[in-house]
């Protein structure tokens, strides 16, 4: 039985993934058989492709399913909650103002839904290689203004994600982590 008390056990949590109840997610997705793992949380994580990751944030966007709307709506309203203080997910949420939505994970993966009034609901999945977190943000932002979701007030707004000064050990700034479309 799962209680916050137990969350970190590790007989708990080696028992996870084969516990772990991925019958929505097999819903969303149409996957048969989803492989679950524990992430740096210790929380049970599935394993899906970046295609699958975009297809179900654009799902999560499209207001089909009334729990995904619940857990949008509910990023929308409290943003602090998803990364906290000057975390890029919190401030990009309040910038868009229920426009679109965002969630980092383990490794240097990010999610993006966007509910466009023109396109519908997109979904965007991101990966940085190498699993150092830097330079998602400067992609992300990158992404969203290639492909013109955000607006110039919103851009202002997120200045500070789209590029991340990048210091030595005397915090020094030696250089910009940036990003770029070919």
């Amino acid at each position: 039985m799962f209680t916050i008390s137990t969350f970190v056990v590790p007989t708990f949590c080696a028992n996870l993934p084969a516990t772990c109840d991925v019958s929505l997610l097999k819903e969303y997705t149409g996957l048969d058989k989803i492989s679950t793992s524990i992430d740096g949380c210790s929380a049970p994580t599935p394993f899906l492709t970046l295609t699958e990751m975009a297809n179900l944030y654009q799902i999560f966007g499209s207001s089909r399913f009334q729990e995904l709307n619940l857990a949008y709506d509910s990023m929308v309203r409290f943003p602090f909650l998803v990364s906290g203080t000057g975390g890029f997910d919190t401030d990009f949420i309040k910038a868009l103002k229920g426009k679109a939505v965002t969630k980092i994970g383990g490794e240097a993966i990010r999610g993006v839904s966007v509910r466009s009034p023109d396109r519908g609901s997109v979904g965007i999945a991101l990966k940085v290689l190498d699993g150092n977190f830097r330079a998602l943000s400067p992609a992300t932002m990158k992404v969203l203004e290639h492909l013109g979701f955000l607006s110039d007030s919103e851009k202002l707004s997120l200045k500070n994600h789209s590029q991340i000064p990048l210091k030595n050990h005397n915090d020094i700034t030696i250089g910009l982590i940036d990003a770029t479309i070919d």
